[in-house]
């Protein structure tokens, strides 16, 4: 494919993916809701990667482009020429939008209020008001291994303490306490909050989750949900390694299944 054929498709795929998605928060965000939106964004990425993904890859987002370049899967060369393609096709996107959005009564994108236009950014413009400097970092968060009775946890020690990200502005884990006491007798909590010395106190807890847990596992032990994201602690040059523990353990639990073998659960008991 030429450069231009690969520009094109992705000036085009980006135009698409902000149209359909920010197009759905800022003409229907209050039927559609988070998950509809959610569902939005997804699809224009699944329709153009499909579309044009095959002439440029299709990153359709700088991040993506500046990521591939990171890792060494995109020439240097090509960087600032996608970037480019992907800044005009949604500046168009947003200009087409617009156009659409005004032809609604009672809209006002000048009013300059955070939703106005589907904005979002830091200060005011922030769910949770985070500053500027938040937008460029998450935080990270100390987590206890209370079980090490899943796959995820199978080759780390109860007690150990994992460094893992959040990046989440609201939301926490809630149940009523007959759910949080029946899961904490059959070993399912699996992650909680606690402070570097490993203390699960509430200066640990990030957003007020009932009894510091930050994930559970099912009965059968083989899901683990999970708040922090370990999947970007996989890297000592973006955000640590311990998330990579996890992943690890869940290829070393795969292996000692051949030996047919099911250790007993090790619990560390509630705060």
């Amino acid at each position: 494919m030429s450069n231009t054929q690969r520009l094109g498709a992705e000036a085009f795929g980006t135009f698409w993916l902000v149209l359909g998605g920010c197009g759905t928060a800022v003409l229907a965000g209050e039927v559609m809701g988070t998950l509809g939106i959610s569902f939005a964004f997804g699809l224009t990425v699944l329709t153009m990667a499909f579309a044009v993904g095959h002439i440029s890859g299709g990153h359709f987002n700088p991040a993506v482009t500046i990521g591939l370049w990171a890792g060494k899967r995109f020439e240097s060369r090509d960087v600032a020429p996608y970037v480019v393609a992907q800044l005009v096709g949604a500046v168009l996107a947003g200009a087409v939008l617009l156009l659409i959005a005004n032809g609604i009564d009672g809209f006002d994108p000048s009013t300059g209020k955070a939703g106005s236009f589907a904005t979002n950014g830091y200060g005011d413009f922030s769910p949770a008001g985070y500053s500027l400097l938040a937008c460029f970092v998450c935080e990270v968060v100390t987590v206890r291994v209370e079980t090490s009775d899943t796959p995820f946890t199978y080759g780390c020690r109860r007690g150990e303490l994992l460094e893992l990200p959040i990046k989440h502005g609201e939301g926490c884990w809630v149940a009523d306490e007959d759910t949080l006491t029946a899961l904490e007798a059959d070993g399912q909590v699996v992650f909680r909050y606690a402070d570097r010395a490993g203390r699960s106190v509430p200066e640990a807890n990030p957003n007020g989750s009932l009894g510091n847990v930050a994930g559970v596992c099912n009965p059968g032990r083989n899901v683990v949900g999970l708040m922090p994201h370990p999947e970007h602690a996989v890297d000592r040059w973006v955000g640590g390694e311990d998330g990579l523990k996890l992943f690890r353990s869940v290829q070393a639990w795969l292996g000692s299944r051949q030996g047919g073998a099911r250790r007993e659960p090790t619990v560390v008991p509630g705060p």
